[in-house]
């Protein structure tokens, strides 16, 4: 960390004490280390501090001075943490906004986790979920009847757009006899976009075993899709000719 990004970290963190605390005499400073004389008069020149009698106190400008810094910091954060990628198309994405997103970045590339025929269902159902108008009922229980029967019975079809209900249809028949626990991550993964330790602790799951019951039930899905590792064409087909062979063409003179 540089010198200057240490300074402006001392610096937030005493406004920040000293607008809770209300005031902040010189000895505590002195004694608790906190910011040196120079830095003090910096704040004071800057109007962020009063310091009188033996005490500092934060003026108007103080509050509205840290919500600057923190925002700022917050948004550096995030460009930092970005993935940013152009697509064919030309519109640029960050990979780094979806749960899915992420398992896309290939540190392996002769062996990525998550396959391209993967990555394309998953943005297939992920489409379908959000035409379905399921995103803002994350209470209900997807897995509340029992097995053989329909999972979305619970669902009602009053005031649902045909889009959405046609949708849900299709979800329906995408996740029917797929097991419960790949059907569940895919939903809360690719629909929802959970992250994946929320999703194992929500289930009590073990480190990393979210990610594997994704890649099988993506695997159902891409299937389900017509979605294969490699494209498969029909064979190519034996030329025709409407001359029979060894004759040729009658030349006109």
């Amino acid at each position: 960390m540089s010198k200057k990004c240490a300074k402006e970290r001392r610096l937030i963190k005493f406004i920040k004490l000293l607008l809770r605390k209300k005031i902040i005499s010189l000895s505590e400073n002195s004694e608790g280390n906190m910011l040196e004389n120079a830095e003090l008069d910096s704040l004071e020149s800057a109007g962020l501090i009063i310091i009188r009698k033996g005490n500092i106190f934060p003026t108007k400008e103080a509050k509205k001075w840290l919500i600057r810094k923190l925002s700022y910091a917050s948004e550096q954060f995030s460009k930092q943490h970005q993935i940013i990628i152009t697509e064919r198309n030309g519109i640029k994405k960050n990979l780094a906004e979806s749960p899915i997103s992420k398992l896309t970045i290939f540190k392996d590339k002769k062996n990525p986790f998550l396959k391209p025929h993967h990555i394309e269902a998953a943005k297939k159902f992920a489409l379908l979920f959000e035409k379905s108008q399921l995103r803002a009922r994350t209470t209900i229980n997807y897995f509340a009847s029992p097995k053989g029967k329909e999972k979305y019975s619970n669902f009602t079809t009053a005031e649902l757009s045909d889009m959405a209900i046609d949708a849900r249809r299709k979800i329906e028949q995408l996740l029917n006899g797929m097991p419960d626990e790949c059907a569940s991550v895919i939903i809360d993964i690719c629909g929802l976009e959970k992250g994946l330790q929320i999703v194992e602790s929500e289930k009590g799951w073990p480190r990393r075993s979210a990610k594997l019951v994704l890649r099988i039930g993506l695997e159902q899905l891409a299937q389900k899709f017509g979605l294969t590792p490699k494209a498969v064409g029909k064979l190519k087909g034996k030329s025709t000719y409407w001359q029979k062979e060894g004759s040729r063409p009658t030349i006109f003179e």
